[in-house]
């Protein structure tokens, strides 16, 4: 069974599933709004200020095609949907059930809010400075913030407002920015007292810039992952790669220094981090592997269960525990691509096994 957190007003305690509890909803409300935008943006800010981001599902119309009821949801509500046969990126729905009616009575002569389901299948968010939907702006927010100001000068001012530590690079003939590098302060902290593990990832496409975005993620002691610091860059390259960890390396003065990095297999950030960080052990993860293997290979086999019988022989091969049992599983997995796959063998076992078999690691 699914945890279920419903939001009271005495502290926004935490109810369980099949508990009962007497509390009235932060949701519930006499108040007569004059229309469902008024509603909902009631619900919006109550939502904000109890870690909730509030969308609309759907609404209904009356007979003479009129708005008069609004249905909204947690943003976490629904499932993902996608014809996509590559599953592309994340998502952050979990079906929660969470839900508020508004709807319009001709008696009151205005809208009223309507608590249907006061629960919750997920954590609540704890802050919400940075959520991808209440970051958005409104219309009369942009022009009140980036008036007289370029979106650079904007955004460096809030990384100075917030405290956070932050370089940049120019390029020296156009003497544009290139690079920038940032790190929150409670990153800068946690990053001084748990230096050992790095985590390196580079994702394409999720910004407004289609920038190179650099995700370095750290591991405490008691084995959660933190973010360290963020970086866009312009190019995927091995110079971008190495100003990048060069700044990182510079948060840690007078600290130790990493021991392992584990990133993708980028050979230009790989080299960076053996300028950089030449002592630390350098790892892939298994995990984007598979799904390097999984673009390049899958399309080679037929439909049925040939695809199926790959993925057992690959996983044989990454997760041997010894150097007899890899020289088995790798003879395995030679024998049954040979005759009918053999550009796949020769994808993986020379892009992959040959050079790095040694670096696998589940992340």
């Amino acid at each position: 069974m699914v945890k279920s957190v419903k939001l009271t007003g005495e502290g926004n305690s935490k109810v369980g599933v099949g508990e009962n509890s007497s509390n009235i909803s932060v949701f519930s409300t006499d108040k007569i709004f004059v229309s469902p935008d008024e509603l909902k943006k009631w619900a919006e800010k109550n939502g904000r200020e109890n870690g909730v981001v509030i969308v609309t599902e759907r609404t209904k119309k009356n007979a003479k095609g009129e708005v008069n009821k609004i249905f909204l949801m947690c943003d976490r509500g629904g499932v993902y949907k996608s014809t996509a046969k590559v599953k592309r990126s994340g998502t952050i729905k979990t079906d929660c059930p969470f839900q508020l009616v508004g709807k319009y009575h001709d008696g009151y002569g205005g809208w009223m809010l309507q608590v249907s389901r006061d629960a919750h299948n997920h954590e609540l968010a704890q802050h919400m400075e940075g959520h991808s939907y209440a970051m958005r702006l409104t219309g009369e927010q942009k022009i009140t913030i980036f008036q007289g100001e370029s979106h650079i000068e904007v955004l460096f001012r809030h990384l100075d407002d917030k405290g956070y530590t932050h370089d940049f690079c120019k390029n020296p003939s156009t003497n544009a920015m290139e690079d920038l590098f940032f790190m929150h302060p409670t990153s800068y902290n946690m990053f001084r007292s748990f230096p050992h593990v790095l985590i390196i990832d580079t994702t394409y496409n999720t910004n407004v810039y289609k920038l190179p975005f650099v995700q370095i993620v750290g591991v405490t002691s008691t084995y959660k992952t933190i973010t360290i610091a963020l970086s866009f860059i312009a190019k995927e390259k091995e110079d971008n790669f190495r100003w990048v960890l060069t700044r990182l390396k510079k948060m840690l003065h007078e600290c130790m220094m990493p021991r392992v990095i584990l990133t993708y297999r980028d050979l230009a950030l790989i080299n960076a981090c053996n300028v950089v960080f030449p002592d630390a052990a350098k790892l892939l993860c298994r995990w984007h592997i598979s799904q390097n293997i999984k673009k390049h290979c899958k399309q080679s086999f037929a439909k049925g269960n040939n695809w199926e019988f790959f993925e057992e022989l690959w996983s044989s091969v990454v997760f041997s525990p010894t150097p007899a049992a890899y020289e088995y599983s790798h003879k395995r997995l030679r024998d049954g691509l040979t005759r009918k796959h053999k550009r796949v063998f020769e994808y993986v076992n020379t892009n992959w096994l040959v050079k790095y078999k040694e670096m696998f690691v589940s992340a």
